[in-house]
């Protein structure tokens, strides 16, 4: 009978534990399973991939002041997809709002790239 061992590589999350990583280490005939631990705390997870360049949004973004106001506090808390996603809404649907029809017109002048500049420059101030 051959011996077929294992090595599992993985973190184990216990209750009670702080958001802390324990490690141990499982046998059993014929197989073998290793589960590294650690006592320190789990880093963040990364921040998501910024799809457009907040620096040159910064700029663009000065056309949308006049109703969003500085800093874009109205709109935070949304992601650059969810943004993209209503901006490009607003630039495909017909309106008949003034003030729908001002930001649809602004939109309508962007690129694609421009929105996704503006989309990141509006997460940033978060």
């Amino acid at each position: 009978m051959t011996r077929k061992t294992l090595l599992i590589l993985g973190i184990v999350m216990l209750a009670g534990m702080g958001g802390q990583a324990q490690a141990e280490q499982l046998t059993q005939p014929g197989l073998e399973i290793e589960i590294i631990r650690t006592d320190k705390p789990l880093p963040p997870p990364p921040p998501p991939p910024r799809m457009g360049d907040p620096v040159k949004g910064a700029a663009l973004y000065e056309r949308c002041v006049s109703c969003h106001g500085l800093g874009a506090k109205e709109l935070t808390g949304q992601t650059e997809a969810e943004l993209m996603a209503e901006m490009q809404n607003f630039q495909m649907n017909s309106y008949t709002d003034p003030r729908i029809l001002k930001m649809q017109r602004i939109l309508n002048s962007m690129t694609q790239e421009q929105l996704l500049n503006i989309s990141a420059y509006i997460v940033a101030q978060q």
